[in-house]
């Protein structure tokens, strides 16, 4: 149990540094309504899937024993839990809009674009080059 506390107080100290910041001159992500558009927007949903994810691989040792094709199953559901439920809250308790199109469907598309940025930046694509001086460079 008490891991599990260090563990959310850890959350709760990243999400509101970030939250400090990143705000803008006009707008504070002290405010709930910035913070839950922010939330959804990809930008902020990533830094708040990565944090989410490195606090997972500290504290769930079983997490980074899993085969990659359930990682990348895991952080797909991250991806686009994250947006959908500052979407879910914004509808809930900041009067957004309850439809697919204003409110559902931007956080869906944020999900899937965090997931897809985040598989390309962390996927190596590229075959490994021979270095200039290497006996078999040809």
């Amino acid at each position: 149990m008490r891991r599990g506390w260090r563990a959310l107080m850890l959350v709760v100290v990243v999400l509101v540094g970030v939250a400090a910041c990143t705000g803008t001159q006009s707008e504070s992500l002290t405010d709930w309504s910035v913070f839950l558009r922010w939330l959804t927007e990809p930008g902020g949903g990533a830094i708040v899937v990565g944090a989410l994810l490195s606090i997972g691989y500290e504290y769930i040792p079983k997490l980074s024993e899993l085969l990659p094709k359930w990682r990348r199953l895991i952080f797909f559901g991250i991806c686009l839990a994250i947006p959908l439920i500052g979407a879910g809250l914004g509808i809930w308790t900041d009067g957004w809009p309850a439809t697919w199109r204003e409110t559902l469907w931007p956080a869906l598309l944020t999900g899937v674009i965090i997931f897809g940025s985040g598989t390309i930046t962390h996927t190596p694509r590229l075959p490994d080059a021979p270095l200039p001086g290497d006996a078999d460079a040809g």
